[in-house]
């Protein structure tokens, strides 16, 4: 469930991404596509302006304003003819001022033989944006036509006597932006909408990952909270059924031991003591995993809590040749905890680790305080837990170990869970298993 849910997560932003790609190569089509309809648009006026001009030579001021104003209408602002020195012609429209540079330009391409003698700016008139071009030759891009690469001279003529000296007129043309925008504004919107939705869909696709896998996580403690009823109901029936007749029994084995004629009687009456002890001990487990671990709560110093453990585990360790080792320092590390289900649940880590550890061994028990968690660890020497175990060995009932009853790293989840935090085994470096108790502080 949680590979498919990651999958569903790294699925959604490879595609929300190839989506904000396509949509941004989209939108840099768009924009090209209008430039050069932009460009084809001009020089189509431009075109259509020299040929009407060319049926009529010679020209005069006012026809020239004609056709110039013939050309404006939904996407041409305005039309001018200007001398190379920037002074104006002919106008129609709302005109800005030329830009000299630009007409120089357009006027050098066309006398180093350029066919295509025009130069396009960006200029504001009337308020709108538009696009200008400037161009110096009859038609523009076209050749082989008979007036392809002429200058405009050759059509409006040097002008007036006193104007021959400004050099060549150039046909000036400004087209409304605003014409040719609406497809890229289609192209800038699909570009907005992926870059906008497609985070949004990732965080969706995140957010119901999350909320997947915490129902996942509700649905395992409620069928955990179900097993632990069932538990606590067979529990109830094992302490009636099954531990008053244990103690009749051990108490009549006492009796036999004590009146016994031999010493394989009396090693007999000794081992059924012993085995109604460790019985006794079972139940007691059982009972103990299934009565209600809601905790009471209150200001708890681990280290002083772990020094009393410690100490009380102290006779068997030394019995065992396993050297305890403290791994925390002086400082007090305060937590919001239950005394008594702390001390059972360290206590069944210590006796695991116990029971694992070889002669001359060592367990390293130790704190680890962060700014909101506290982590209580306990590590030993032993063989470690298989990883396809590290998850099992929490459940009730699986043990790895010989006479283990499964219930004691069980038991210690419960706490855990109870409190807020969270129990969980890695390997230790070199050999062994080292047990994790993250509680919040």
């Amino acid at each position: 469930m949680r590979r498919a849910l990651i999958v569903l997560v790294v699925a959604t932003a490879v595609l929300a991404g190839a989506l904000a790609a396509i949509a941004a190569y989209n939108w840099r089509a768009a924009r090209a596509l209008a430039g050069e309809r932009l460009e084809v648009r001009a020089f189509e006026e431009a075109r259509r302006l020299v040929q009407r001009a060319s049926g009529g030579l010679p020209v005069s001021r006012e026809s020239v304003r004609g056709l110039l104003e013939d050309v404006l209408g939904e996407e041409v602002l305005y039309a001018a003819v200007d001398w190379a020195d920037g002074t104006p012609l002919v106008e129609a429209g709302p005109v800005p001022p030329a830009s000299v540079d630009a007409i120089r330009e357009a006027v050098r391409r066309v006398r180093s033989g350029d066919g295509d003698a025009f130069v396009r700016r960006r200029a504001e008139a009337a308020g709108e944006e538009v696009e200008e071009f400037v161009i110096a030759a009859a038609v523009p891009g076209r050749r082989g036509n008979r007036f392809a690469g002429r200058p405009l001279r050759d059509l409006f003529g040097g002008g007036p006597a006193g104007e021959a000296g400004r050099g060549r007129p150039v046909l000036r043309l400004g087209l409304r932006l605003a014409a040719f925008r609406p497809h890229i504004r289609g192209a800038g919107l699909a570009l907005l909408l992926a870059l906008v939705v497609g985070p949004l869909t990732v965080a969706a696709a995140g957010f119901a990952a999350w909320t997947g896998r915490r129902a996942e996580r509700e649905r395992e403690r409620a069928a955990r909270r179900e097993r632990l009823a069932s538990l606590g109901e067979l529990a109830a029936t094992v302490a009636h059924e099954v531990r008053n007749p244990l103690g009749a029994i051990k108490g009549y084995a006492q009796l036999v031991e004590e009146g016994a004629g031999t010493e394989a009687a009396r090693r007999a009456a000794w081992t059924i003591h012993e085995e109604c002890g460790r019985l006794e001990r079972t139940v007691s487990e059982v009972l103990g995993y299934a009565r209600d671990a809601q905790p009471r709560l209150e200001p708890l110093d681990l280290r002083a809590l772990l020094d009393a453990e410690l100490e009380r585990w102290a006779a068997e360790a030394a019995a065992r040749a396993v050297r305890l080792v403290r791994d925390y320092g002086n400082e007090a590390v305060a937590v919001q905890a239950d005394r008594d289900q702390l001390a059972r649940a360290l206590g069944n880590l210590v006796r695991n680790a116990l029971a694992v550890s070889p002669p001359a061994g060592r367990i390293v028990v130790g704190l680890r305080p962060e700014r909101r968690h506290v982590e209580l660890f306990v590590a030993d020497e032993g063989p470690g837990v298989a990883p396809e175990d590290r998850e099992r060995v929490f459940e009730p009932f699986f043990s790895r170990r010989p006479g283990g009853t499964g219930l004691g790293l069980a038991l210690v989840r419960r706490i855990a869970e109870a409190h807020g935090g969270s129990v969980r085994v890695a390997d230790r470096p070199g050999s062994g298993a080292e047990f994790v108790l993250r509680l919040p502080r």
